[in-house]
């Protein structure tokens, strides 16, 4: 094997736990556990947190929506006057254009392993094995539930396949930032984002990656060690992977985890949040595995001084159109013993715009239905996406007889490096922060523009 140089990691996407309570959503959905936000700017805080078969087939995703233009700023019905707080700052941002969302490509062809090497030597073709430390070949995970809670942080896996079909060529574009999904089954598999490629000897048979788990399925393989022996799993590897068959009305069979969050089929968590038990679907009660305990100790704030609100915990500032304004920022015990902030922003005309929510991880449930109807027979769906290269999940209306247009828009993005999420709410019909996927990429664009520009570390 070639020489090849270490790459720059990107060390993005760690699984982890998150606190997320919604800030908005359609009072006639059923909404997911994290609480629903305020109506007004000037309303109650969100909720107080609480601390061996075959291979499976390759997948094909359906295309994505395609984004529209920017938002008109007509005013619409439901405008309400902005909250009676001092005279707002306008934030310093230039107009947000959403970015128009790329048509999903084709997986990778995947390619067939079948032998999980306990000494992590990976010596033999068709062999592979995840180590918990990159440099100690006897740390090679030996159950299932290693190789998603965060115990393995290196995949080791030989150049030539279980068919003796080089795979060398494959491996070697994998770069950090790219995906590897190692996959038993359709409801059984980890993707991995790759965090850094490390150089091997030249006379190496094996690849290494480092790697951290952000997207599982464990329906068939909850517990128990990992088959040594001819136990067929499939890889793929790129620098996209499809989530479309992860969520929505596509997820009907098993729970799927990606990022903090969770989704599962659609009457297996009740509307509180609560597990309804005899569905047969293995779902996660709470995602604690990787939280560190943090000490609440936040001042009270409510603020209307952007100059102010920029110095609370997490703060990352949105990029929206010209024509509106910040009104106003909340955090400790002024946002429900927060342990970061809400921040609200409205339109032209004084309508409500967006809220932005960004806090501390912490041990609340992560379970939501991928898919529900409300009470008027309209559908909704939670989606997973990778937004700004982050695990996100987005809340929509999808478009067809069942389409509910007043249904707020709701993106959730986790960011690993700071251990911080963040919710994007879409607030305004009349500003296009309602309704089906084309509102969603607009919201998309506010989410995504949180990691760009003067918010990048």
């Amino acid at each position: 094997m070639r020489l090849r140089d270490a790459r720059r990691s990107l060390a993005l996407l760690l699984v982890a736990s998150l606190a997320l309570s919604a800030c908005s959503g359609g009072g006639d959905e059923r909404p997911a556990p994290p609480a629903t936000a305020a109506a007004t700017p000037t309303e109650s805080p969100p909720a107080t947190p609480t601390n061996t078969p075959a291979p499976p087939p390759t997948r094909t995703p359906s295309p994505t929506a395609t984004a529209t233009a920017p938002p008109s700023p007509t005013p619409p019905a439901e405008a309400a006057p902005p909250s009676p707080t001092p005279t707002a700052t306008a934030t310093p941002a230039p107009t947000a254009t959403p970015e128009p969302a790329t048509t999903a490509t084709p997986s990778p062809a995947a390619f067939r392993y079948d032998s999980y090497d306990t000494t992590g030597t990976v010596a033999a073709p068709g062999s592979y094995a995840f180590l918990a430390d990159p440099t100690d070949t006897s740390s090679a995970g030996t159950t299932y539930g290693a190789l998603r809670d965060g115990t393995a942080t290196a995949l080791r896996i030989h150049a030539t396949d279980a068919d003796s079909v080089s795979r060398a060529a494959v491996l070697d574009s994998v770069e950090a930032g790219h995906l590897i999904e190692w996959q038993q089954a359709e409801d059984c598999f980890v993707r991995y984002r790759v965090t850094g490629v490390p150089a091997v000897a030249a006379t190496a048979a094996y690849r290494e990656f480092r790697v951290r788990a952000e997207t599982y399925a464990w329906q068939t393989c909850q517990t128990g060690s990992l088959p040594a022996g001819a136990s067929a799993v499939q890889f793929s590897a790129g620098s996209e992977l499809p989530l479309d068959h992860l969520g929505g009305t596509n997820l009907t069979d098993f729970a799927v985890a990606h990022g903090v969050r969770q989704l599962v089929p659609d009457g297996v968590v009740s509307a509180s949040g609560a597990l309804v038990p005899g569905t047969g679907i293995a779902v996660e009660p709470t995602r604690r595995r990787e939280l560190t305990p943090l000490a609440l100790s936040v001042p009270s704030v409510h603020t209307a001084d952007l100059a102010e609100a920029r110095r609370l915990p997490y703060w990352r500032e949105p990029r929206v159109p010209a024509d509106w304004r910040f009104v106003g920022a909340r955090s400790g015990e002024d946002a429900g013993r927060l342990d970061g902030y809400w921040a609200t922003y409205v339109g032209p005309e004084g309508q409500l715009a967006v809220r932005v929510q960004g806090a501390y991880a912490s041990a609340l449930p992560m379970s939501a239905a991928a898919s529900w109807a409300t009470t008027g027979g309209k559908l909704i769906v939670h989606e997973f996406r990778v937004i700004a290269g982050r695990p996100a999940t987005v809340k929509y209306s999808p478009l067809g007889p069942t389409h509910d247009n007043a249904v707020a828009i709701e993106i959730e993005v986790y960011d690993a490096e700071t251990g911080a999420g963040y919710i994007v709410s879409g607030i305004s019909g009349g500003l296009g922060l309602r309704g089906g996927p084309a509102a969603a990429e607009r919201v998309i664009a506010i989410a995504r523009s949180l990691f760009e520009g003067p918010n990048l570390p």
